[in-house]
């Protein structure tokens, strides 16, 4: 009897012990905007050929760069608004400013000049941006830039 009590007391220790080491993790699940924050932050550069507007090549950006740095809000749910990319875009279609997700659309990136781009892919390696410049009334209009965007970019 003291041969089974034993057994008893040592097996309810030991299922104790393997209970009490398995912990549950205290870490919150990473939010949809934290991942592609993630994925988004660096420097994307463009190749030969692979900016398009109105799907026809554009020269002038085989060497275009945009660089993403971000801040998540407090509840993780989008970047602040004061997020920056920089560029080196010399004609303005993509320049330089600040950046956030749309709302909880974390496949739209808002301008802080109110151009919507869409993201219609991002690996750790390869980000495809798609956004129009037709506003009426927008400075590129003035500029000639008015037409659908495509920027084809890899991660450096």
């Amino acid at each position: 009897m003291k041969r089974i009590n034993f057994l008893l007391t040592a097996g309810f220790i030991l299922s104790l012990l393997v209970y009490t080491g398995c912990g549950s993790s205290s870490a919150d699940p990473e939010t949809a905007a934290e991942i592609q924050l993630k994925k988004l932050q660096g420097t994307w550069a463009a190749t030969a050929n692979s900016v398009k507007r109105d799907n026809k090549a554009e020269p002038t950006y085989d060497n275009f760069t945009v660089t993403f740095a971000g801040t998540l809000n407090a509840d993780k749910s989008n970047v602040e608004t004061t997020s920056t990319y920089n560029t080196n875009d010399q004609t303005n279609a993509f320049p330089t400013g600040t950046w956030s997700f749309d709302g909880t659309s974390v496949t739209t990136i808002l301008r802080g000049t109110g151009i919507r781009m869409t993201i219609t892919t991002l690996t750790d390696t390869n980000l495809l941006l798609t956004f129009s410049l037709n506003q009426a009334g927008t400075a590129n209009r003035t500029a000639g830039l008015e037409g659908s965007w495509t920027f084809d970019l890899t991660k450096q």
